[in-house]
């Protein structure tokens, strides 16, 4: 037998067989477990109403807070700042620019199906030029967000930025 085979037959024995062979276990009785504890990252499915004017509107919650803890301020800049977006369309004006009558809708359900469906209406101001197609805005906020930090976000989308 060459040197080598020995060498992997030793190494497999004290690797796999000694430890198959061995039952006992040291446990420490006075070690603290540590079992993390989950908590799940998308929230459960929410029924979008076809219209913004159908969301929650009481009690609703601080929109610029929600705006930069989801990322649209690391995307879309910041809505004082004019061209601090990066990615996608800077969004201080989205109110006079969203409600046009070309788009047959309000500033504020062009708002609400943008988050909802970002593919659905391209915006032709990004950045670096026209935005690309398919958007590169994530599709999750609709499994992300709840209904009343939609309505939240596009309040204040809405006042913040006329």
């Amino acid at each position: 037998m060459k040197p080598f085979h020995v060498l992997v037959l030793v190494f497999t024995l004290f690797v796999f067989l000694i430890p198959a062979c061995s039952q006992t276990q040291t446990v420490f009785p006075d070690t603290p477990t540590f079992e993390p504890e989950l908590k799940p990252t998308i929230k459960p499915l929410v029924l979008w109403p076809l219209s913004v004017s159908d969301l929650p509107n009481e009690e609703l919650l601080d929109g610029n807070k929600s705006y930069t803890s989801y990322g649209c301020i690391a995307c879309h800049g910041q809505i004082d700042s004019a061209y601090s977006n990066v990615i996608g369309p800077w969004l201080g004006n989205i109110a006079e620019r969203a409600g046009t009558p070309v788009l047959e809708h309000s500033s504020s359900q062009y708002i609400y199906e943008s988050v909802l469906n970002p593919n659905k209406r391209i915006a032709s101001d990004c950045p670096t030029g026209e935005c690309e197609s398919p958007s590169l805005m994530p599709h999750t906020f609709s499994k992300r967000l709840s209904k009343n930090e939609m309505a939240s976000v596009v309040l204040y989308l809405t006042t913040e930025t006329q």
